[in-house]
C-alpha cells in the first residue's frame, strides 16, 4: 500500500470514529516516512481524542515545526498543552495563531475560553471574543449574548457589549443577567440612563448584591453620594466580604469629606484582597487627605504597596540605552485627554525637541476625547495599552526601545505604576504623583525645591530630582476676570471636599470670625448637594460660632467656562490643608483671584506654595495659621489690592514659569539626557 493510500485509509478510520485503527495507520505512515507533517498532525489529533495528550504533544510539535503557518496544527498543539495543564504555553500558542491569522475564529474562541477558565478574563480577551463570535451567535441564544458581552465588558469594550446585550434583551427582555450587564456597560460609558437600567435589573432580582452594587455605582456617577453610600452599605449587608463595594464606599465617603471612614473602608477591602494593587492605590490616595497621619506609618503603607506590586511582577534587567540614536521617552498615562494631568502634560509634550528625543505615548484608550488627538500629534509613537496587563505593557516598551519611562500620577485614575515594577525601561521616573510610589524599581521622582525641600521628613523610595519650579499649565478660556458687583466680601474654595479637613474648616471659621461681614462660598462639581457633606461642614462652622447663613454651597456640574465663572463671586481663594489645590489654584489665579496658602510638611500640602513662588506671589504664602488669617483678612479689606490682582494675575501667569512649557521641556530633557548618559558609560 502506498503512503497516499494509507493516508486515505487513516482518514476514513478517523472520520468513522475508529480511533484505534486510525492510530495504527498513522503510526505506520510515520514509521515509513518519518517527519510526514500531515500524518504527524493527524496522529496527534487522534491521540488527543483518546485522552493521550502527553503522547500527542511531540507529534504536534514536530508538525508545527514542519508547517508553522498551519493554524489547525497550532490549535491542536494548544489543545495538547491545555490538556497537560500547561495553560500559559497553550495561551501563548493561541496568541501566535491569532497574530498570524487574525480571522481564525476557532483560535480566538479557544483563547478566550482558556483565559476565562484561568480565573479572570484579561482585558485583551474581549477583542478576541468579539472578533471570533459576534457574527456567529444564534439570534435566539440569549445566554451566548450575555457571555460574550461579559467578556467584552471585562476587556473595557463597553460599546460593542451594549449592542450585544440589547440584541439579547430583544430575545429575553426579562433576563436579569442581561439587564444588569447592560447597566454595567452604561455605567462604564458614563450614561446617566444607567440608573434606570440598574433599577430594572434589581427589580428582577432584588437579592443580588452585584445588581445593587451596579445601582450604587450609577448613583455615585450622578453625584448622588448619599444614595450611593446607602446602596453600597446595602450591598455589604447582603455580602459583607464584597471588596469592590468596600472600595467604592471608601471613594464615596471621601467625596463626603469623611476621610477617616474612607480609609477604614479601603483597609477592609484591602484585607480581603491584599494583592489587589488598585485597592491599594485608592488607600494611598485617601491617606493623603488625613491631617494627622504619622509620616513613618504612611511611608510604611507605600512600601507595602510596593511589595504587593512586586509580588505580581518580575523585573527584567533592561538593556542599557544604545548610543547613536535619539533617546526614546515613553509617557505612560490614562490622562492624555481633557483632564488636569493632561492639561499639565500637554505644554511639555508640545515643546519636546523631536530631533533629539523620540516621544512615545502609552495611553489607556478609555474615555478618550478630542484633546487626545492633540496629544497624538505631539508623539512619534502612540499605543493604546488599555487591553494589556502590566507585564505585556512592559514587554511592549522594551520592544519599542524605551530608554526613559515616565509614569504619571501613578496613584490616581487608571494609571499603571505596576508597569515600572517589571523594569520596562532602564530609567524610570515618577511625574505628577503627590508622594512616593513605594515601588523599588521606580528610580526617580521629579519635584521642585518647594514641593520637596531638602531636609524634609517625608520619605521616598525614589531619588528626588528638584527643578527650579515644577508645575506647568496650558492656557484656559479667556473669560473676563471682573468681580461681580453688589456682593459682600467673599472667600471661596472650589477644591474637592475631601481636602476640607476639620483643621482646615476650623481655620476658615476663625477667618470668618476675624471678618464678620464676610461670606464663604464652597463648590466642587455637584458634591455639596449631599446632606451628609453640607451638614458636616455647617456643624463645624456653627460649633465655632459662625452663622450657617454665611456659608454658601453651590452644586452643579458645569462646563469649564461655567466652572471658572464662579470666581466672579469670590474675592480671595482659600487653599485647604493638608492636601492643597493644584488645578484649582491655577484656575483661581487665571481668573484674577489671589490664593492664600499655608504649606505643610508633606509634598501634597505644598503645591500651591510652589505655584505662588513660581509666579512671584510669595506674599500669599503664610508661615503659620495666624499669618494665613492675616493675609486673607487684609486682602478682602483692601478692594484696591483685589482690583490690582484682578487686573494683573493672568498676565503674570503668562510670563511666569507656570506657563512656559518650552522651558520645562528643556529642563526635563536635560534630566533625561543626563540619566541615559550615566547608564551608557
Amino acid at each position: 500500500m502506498t503512503i497516499e493510500a494509507a493516508f486515505g485509509l487513516g482518514l476514513d478510520h478517523l472520520e468513522a470514529g475508529r480511533l484505534d485503527a486510525a492510530l495504527q495507520v498513522f503510526a505506520a505512515i510515520l514509521s515509513a516516512a518519518p517527519g510526514h507533517p500531515q500524518a504527524g498532525y493527524l496522529l496527534g489529533i487522534t491521540l488527543l481524542q483518546v485522552g493521550r495528550a502527553a503522547d500527542a504533544l511531540p507529534h504536534l510539535n514536530a508538525a508545527a515545526r514542519s508547517d508553522p503557518g498551519n493554524w489547525r496544527i497550532g490549535l491542536a498543539l494548544a489543545g495538547a498543552l491545555d490538556g497537560l495543564g500547561r495553560f500559559s504555553d497553550a495561551a501563548r500558542t493561541l496568541r501566535g495563531i491569532v497574530a498570524m491569522t487574525p480571522d481564525t475564529a476557532q483560535a480566538m474562541a479557544a483563547l478566550s475560553t482558556l483565559l476565562e477558565r484561568l480565573g479572570a478574563v484579561p482585558r485583551h480577551a474581549a477583542a478576541l471574543v468579539r472578533r471570533a463570535l459576534a457574527l456567529r451567535l444564534d439570534p435566539a441564544d440569549a445566554d451566548a449574548f450575555f457571555n460574550l458581552a461579559r467578556a467584552l465588558l471585562a476587556g473595557g469594550h463597553a460599546e460593542p457589549a451594549m449592542q450585544l446585550l440589547r440584541r439579547g434583551l430583544a430575545v429575553q427582555p426579562s433576563m436579569p443577567e442581561l439587564t444588569n450587564a447592560l447597566a454595567a456597560a452604561e455605567l462604564d460609558t458614563l450614561r446617566l440612563s444607567s440608573e434606570r437600567t440598574a433599577r430594572r435589573a434589581l427589580a428582577l432580582a432584588p437579592d443580588r448584591p452585584d445588581y445593587r452594587f451596579n445601582l450604587a455605582g450609577c448613583l455615585a456617577l450622578k453625584g448622588l453620594t448619599d444614595g450611593a453610600a446607602r446602596a453600597f452599605r446595602q450591598v455589604l449587608g447582603l455580602s459583607p466580604a464584597h471588596s469592590a463595594a468596600l472600595n467604592n464606599l471608601g471613594l464615596v465617603l471621601k467625596d463626603q469629606s469623611l476621610v477617616e471612614c474612607s480609609v477604614v473602608s479601603h483597609r477592609r477591602a484591602l484585607a480581603l484582597e491584599p494583592l489587589n494593587t488598585d485597592l491599594h492605590r485608592n488607600l494611598l490616595a485617601a491617606l493623603l487627605y488625613l491631617p494627622n497621619v504619622d509620616e513613618d506609618a504612611r511611608f510604611a503603607d507605600h512600601l507595602s504597596f510596593g511589595r504587593a506590586v512586586q509580588a505580581k511582577s518580575r523585573a527584567i534587567v533592561a538593556p542599557a540605552p544604545e548610543g547613536g540614536r535619539p533617546i526614546t521617552i515613553g509617557y505612560l498615562s490614562s490622562d492624555l485627554r481633557d483632564h488636569p494631568v493632561g492639561r499639565a502634560l500637554e505644554p511639555v509634550l508640545a515643546a519636546h525637541d523631536r530631533t533629539r528625543f523620540r516621544i512615545a505615548l502609552y495611553l489607556h484608550g478609555h474615555r478618550l476625547d478630542t484633546a487626545t488627538q492633540r496629544f497624538l500629534g505631539h508623539a512619534d509613537l502612540a499605543r493604546d495599552v488599555g487591553a494589556l496587563d502590566d507585564a505585556e505593557v512592559a514587554a511592549l516598551m522594551r520592544a519599542d526601545g524605551v530608554d526613559v519611562l515616565v509614569v504619571t500620577a501613578a496613584r490616581y485614575d487608571r494609571n499603571r505604576p505596576g508597569v515600572a515594577a517589571h523594569r520596562a525601561a532602564p530609567v524610570q521616573i515618577s511625574l505628577h504623583d503627590t508622594a512616593t510610589s513605594g515601588i523599588a524599581e521606580m528610580d526617580y521622582l521629579v519635584a521642585d525645591r518647594m514641593l520637596v525641600p531638602r531636609g524634609s521628613r517625608e520619605r521616598f523610595v525614589e531619588r528626588v530630582i528638584r527643578l527650579p519650579s515644577f508645575v506647568v499649565h496650558g492656557p484656559l478660556p479667556e473669560l473676563p476676570a471682573a468681580r461681580a458687583p453688589g456682593r459682600p466680601p467673599t472667600f471661596g474654595s472650589l477644591n474637592a471636599p475631601a481636602k476640607m479637613s476639620e483643621p482646615t474648616l476650623a481655620l476658615w471659621a476663625r477667618l470668618l470670625q476675624r471678618v464678620p461681614g464676610a461670606r464663604l462660598l464652597l463648590k466642587s462639581k455637584d458634591l455639596f448637594a449631599s446632606r451628609t457633606l453640607s451638614e458636616r461642614v455647617l456643624d463645624i462652622f456653627v460649633a465655632h460660632g459662625i452663622d450657617k447663613d454665611r456659608i454658601e454651597f453651590r452644586a452643579a456640574v458645569e462646563t469649564l467656562e461655567g466652572h471658572l465663572a464662579n470666581y466672579a463671586d469670590i474675592d480671595v481663594a482659600l487653599d485647604p490643608m493638608p492636601f492643597n489645590g493644584s488645578t484649582t489654584t491655577f484656575e483661581a489665579l487665571w481668573m484674577g483671584v489671589p490664593v492664600v496658602t499655608l504649606p505643610v510638611e508633606r509634598m501634597a500640602g505644598r503645591w500651591t506654595s510652589s505655584m505662588l513662588q513660581a509666579a512671584g506671589l510669595d506674599e500669599l504664602v503664610a508661615a503659620d495659621a495666624g499669618r494665613y488669617i492675616d493675609i486673607a483678612a487684609r486682602l478682602v479689606e483692601n478692594p484696591s489690592a483685589l482690583d490690582r490682582y484682578r487686573g494683573e494675575l493672568r498676565t503674570r501667569l503668562k510670563s511666569s514659569p507656570l506657563m512656559n512649557g518650552r522651558a520645562r521641556a528643556r529642563q526635563l530633557e536635560r534630566i533625561y539626557d543626563a540619566l541615559v548618559r550615566r547608564l551608557r558609560r
